[in-house]
């Protein structure tokens, strides 16, 4: 038992399924069981299904005996044998009526040994027939009746046999074949439509559904096939061409001249949807149109069908944290044609119907887990996604646990398997098959897809699990949800890596990955991952308030490392120089101005953005540097000569009116004001001297000018005591 998914060829639908080789339920499915054994074992048991008896060989004188050396065993029998089987397939009256017309010639020609000349001859055939075939007769062409009768066979024959539902049966050609003659046989049976669930069934005839599987009668080259079918049931033929043409009320599908009877193989399958029987049904808590289709009289799968279908769908709605996906009707339909093709059911949606209708075709085995796997694929097909693996690994490991919770009595795991496993192939090269089905690498295939999604839910759990199927399945982005834009428009494998890890919070599912679904030349991606999400998270963890670029996020997402990494630090070397300039304006607790975030986070071009926020933050730090040169500057010890030649400025009104202009953002003009106040201070010296000097000179001037006047004054003085009496 193994599952299956995608866009498959049968019918040119697209499909998603179920496997069931090497499944208990596939042996229990009559129609299975005829394609293993009808085909393989009939035509090993005889040739062309048709094998004549014994050649007997008569003498001159009438007694018969067996050419102890007959050159005609060399290499075959020397019955030539033309067969036309015809199938006429009647749904309304419940049975297939098999006529197989032969044309029998002996090519065995008469031979003499010493004086006696021997004839050999046939007098019966062997017809493998099914079990329950009824009214089995054989008539010559002139309407004689032949006698029919089953014959016994060896025990390995009859256990080959038995398996196939076929039974060995004598036909008698009344007369017996000489050489050169030839005698036209008629041979005719009638399949009756097996019961449901029936493990002996050959066949599957009612007003809905048919499956047929002729088989060529005759020699290679001498054999055709021909199926009749009413005009009103749609046909598929699975295995090798046959031509379809109509006339009047009948479709006939017909293989003429068959080259390799033995290899070749038919089944015919053919749908009636006015046949079956119909009714809708709700579930609650599930807004969404259902139906189910069933044949006549089988209310039993009917019942089974709506009951746990309104059990279990809610559970798998919970399961996936989405709701109901489908716009128009389910349609769930009981076939056997999932059998034929060696799988246990399918999902599929018409190619280019409009209509948002889907289909679910299962068996008649009353299986719970194919029921729920089926259901799945609602929301996990072709269109969530083209890896085979994850819609076939979350529809199983859904469907178990839904089981689980509806009736884990019929809880049905798939088998584990190994990567050593013979057939193993990355689950990431698994592809929908064509006409040469490797069953063996769909049993791997499906185990592996069930081994590796089931056991990332399982150490996650259900909560983790349902919220990274919501991502992936609203094609968010794991690493920012917030974001508008929605990713691809189908779910690939890093996409569903990203989702379990991110979202889901799983730890194991890089090594599930890497030992299950990828190759090497993937597996190689996952080093420069790691480096980027480190250098993500460590961007993430910054205690900043600055919004990381959508773009970053969006090339994480595509997984464009190298280019994420480029803006990651670049994004880096931003920050590094924002906070410096944080850190250093707050040692004098000058407060730094917001606009280059708000320039980053206003500008939607992240290269633009860089770009502004690095020459905004340039011009920050050199108005900073000034500033913070000319406050240093500012606290440097002062002199006698300082204070004179600063004497009549305000220098801290100068630095005040230097800070208010850089945090005005008027940087070139803070730039000049930091600029004057180290100006003025490294001039203060200097001009203090000469400002001393001048003071000097001109005090140095009024003692002169002081003495020069006392001088004068005591000179006029003195003159004016000498003068005559």
């Amino acid at each position: 038992m193994f599952v299956r998914t995608g866009r498959g060829n049968f019918g040119g639908r697209r499909f998603a399924g179920r496997f069931n080789s090497a499944d208990p339920r596939a042996e229990r499915a009559a129609l299975t069981s005829l394609v293993l054994a009808l085909l393989l074992t009939a035509t090993q048991i005889t040739p062309a299904a048709a094998a004549p008896d014994l050649a007997g060989s008569a003498g001159p004188a009438g007694l018969t005996g067996f050419a102890e050396e007959d050159p005609a065993e060399e290499e075959d029998d020397g019955l030539r044998v033309e067969a036309e089987s015809i199938y006429r397939v009647k749904p309304d009256e419940g049975v297939v009526e098999v006529t197989i017309n032969y044309s029998l010639t002996n090519e065995v020609p008469n031979y003499t040994r010493g004086y006696t000349i021997y004839q050999t001859y046939f007098s019966n055939m062997s017809e493998l027939i099914p079990l329950e075939a009824q009214q089995i007769e054989a008539h010559r062409s002139n309407g004689s009746t032949l006698s029919v009768t089953q014959t016994d066979v060896t025990d390995e024959t009859q256990v080959s046999l038995s398996e196939s539902n076929l039974g060995s049966w004598d036909v008698s050609f009344g007369r017996n074949l000489f050489f050169g003659q030839t005698r036209k046989i008629t041979v005719s049976y009638v399949i009756p439509d097996g019961p449901a669930r029936s493990e002996e069934a050959w066949a599957r005839v009612n007003p809905a559904f048919i499956a047929v599987i002729p088989i060529p009668h005759g020699d290679p080259g001498l054999s055709t096939v021909r199926v009749e079918l009413p005009v009103d049931f749609s046909v598929d033929v699975l295995g090798d061409d046959m031509v379809k043409t109509w006339s009047g009320g009948t479709q006939n599908l017909e293989a003429k001249n068959i080259e390799d009877p033995f290899e070749w193989g038919v089944a015919v399958l053919a749908d009636n949807i006015e046949g079956h029987s119909q009714s809708s049904f709700d579930v609650p808590g599930v807004d969404g149109a259902l139906s189910v289709s069933w044949w006549p009289g089988d209310n039993v799968w009917k019942d089974f069908i709506e009951d746990n279908a309104q059990a279990g769908l809610p559970i798998l709605q919970e399961a996936t944290g989405i709701p109901w996906p489908l716009g128009g009707e389910l349609e769930i339909s009981e076939t056997v044609a999932p059998y034929i093709a060696g799988y246990a059911g399918w999902y599929y949606e018409p190619p280019g119907d409009t209509s948002d209708d889907a289909y679910v075709e299962v068996g008649e085995d009353l299986d719970l887990v194919v029921l729920m796997h089926e259901l799945a694929h609602a929301w996990f097909n072709d269109d969530f996604t083209a890896m085979r693996w994850l819609s076939e690994g979350l529809s199983e490991t859904l469907a178990q646990s839904t089981v689980e919770q509806v009736d884990s009595s019929q809880s049905d795991p798939f088998p584990a398997t190994t990567r050593t496993d013979p057939h193993a192939v990355a689950l990431i090269d698994w592809r929908i098959p064509g006409r040469d089905v490797d069953f063996d690498e769909e049993s791997y295939g499906y185990s592996a897809s069930y081994m590796v999604v089931s056991g990332i839910a399982e150490a996650i759990g259900d909560e983790s699990m349902a919220a990274a199927i919501t991502v992936m399945w609203d094609r968010a982005n794991p690493y920012d949800i917030t974001l508008d834009d929605p990713g691809p428009q189908r779910v690939d494998w890093m996409d569903a890596l990203d989702a379990f890890e991110i979202i889901g919070g799983s730890s194991e599912a890089e090594d599930l990955f890497t030992k299950w679904v990828l190759d090497d030349d993937q597996s190689e991606q996952l080093a420069a991952r790691a480096d980027a999400r480190i250098q993500y998270a460590a961007l993430i963890d910054r205690n900043h308030a600055w919004q990381i670029p959508d773009l970053i996020p969006t090339l994480m997402a595509e997984w464009s490392f190298d280019d994420a990494m480029s803006l990651l630090a670049e994004m880096e070397l931003i920050l590094n120089s924002a906070d410096d300039l944080a850190e250093r304006a707050q040692t004098r607790s000058i407060s730094v101005p917001i606009r280059p975030k708000e320039v980053y986070e206003s500008t939607p071009a992240v290269a633009e953005a860089f770009d502004s926020v690095r020459h905004l933050i340039a011009d920050q730090s050199e108005a900073l540097d000034a500033l913070l040169a000319a406050l240093a500057r500012n606290e440097e010890p002062s002199s006698f000569f300082d204070g004179i030649g600063l004497y009549g400025t305000d220098v801290d009104t100068d630095l005040a009116l230097a800070v208010s202009l850089f945090e005005d953002s008027s940087y070139e003009r803070s730039i000049e004001q930091a600029d004057a106040v180290i100006v003025l201070l490294d001039d203060a010296r200097s001009e203090g001297i000469r400002r001393v000097s001048i003071a000097a000179g001109a005090a140095f001037g009024l003692l002169v000018m002081l003495g020069l006047a006392i001088w004068l004054i005591r000179r006029r003085r003195a003159r004016r005591v000498i003068a005559p009496a």
